[in-house]
């Protein structure tokens, strides 16, 4: 076992879920127009893993317009975020939250990685990094705003439309946000 990185069986299984995604969409079942493939947590670690096999067999934007992960458990290594951004078309959103505690601690140990895409940027051109730390405040809490952040990132728009930091705001229901300044 030296020398080998134990993988956790949640990624394993959401690895597996990517590259079988990835061949679903090779093989055209979504018709012939591009999608748009949008994860948070572990589904956003799906889509990556999607992204990453259609790197392999060669894809380069045909299928996938746009892609927004949401607190994702992805480590921020530059290269692995180059070859994805290829495959995507269009925009490809990165929100994340530094309050996001989960991430920060479990997924971190788990990857043994210094840096995780779900609690900070990712510095790599074509990525846009929408900090949602205002709206966020925890790794649950995505549930509850994805609406929002969704309505907010102005996805129709094929060009960024949206704050650098996206900052929470009450309406006259408690626990929900006004659109974003």
């Amino acid at each position: 076992m030296r020398g080998r990185k134990l993988i956790p069986f949640w990624f394993c299984r959401s690895d597996k879920a990517g590259k079988l995604l990835a061949d679903v969409l090779l093989r055209g079942l979504q018709g012939n127009r591009p999608v748009t493939l949008m994860g948070f947590s572990l589904g956003a670690r799906v889509i990556f893993k999607c992204l990453e096999r259609l790197a392999e067999k060669g894809e380069t934007g045909r299928i996938v317009e746009r892609v927004v992960l949401l607190g994702s458990p992805l480590s921020i290594d530059a290269q692995s975020w180059k070859t994805v951004r290829k495959v995507v078309a269009g925009r490809f959103i990165n929100a994340y939250s530094t309050n996001d505690w989960l991430l920060a601690v479990v997924y971190r140990a788990s990857l043994m990685s210094q840096g995780l895409a779900g609690i900070q940027p990712v510095h790599v051109p074509g990525i846009e990094n929408v900090d949602v730390t205002d709206a966020i405040n925890g790794h649950s809490s995505y549930l509850a705003n994805v609406r929002d952040i969704l309505k907010d990132l102005c996805l129709d728009s094929y060009f960024p439309v949206y704050p650098v930091k996206m900052k929470a705001r009450t309406n006259s229901l408690p626990g929900s946000h006004k659109a974003l300044e």
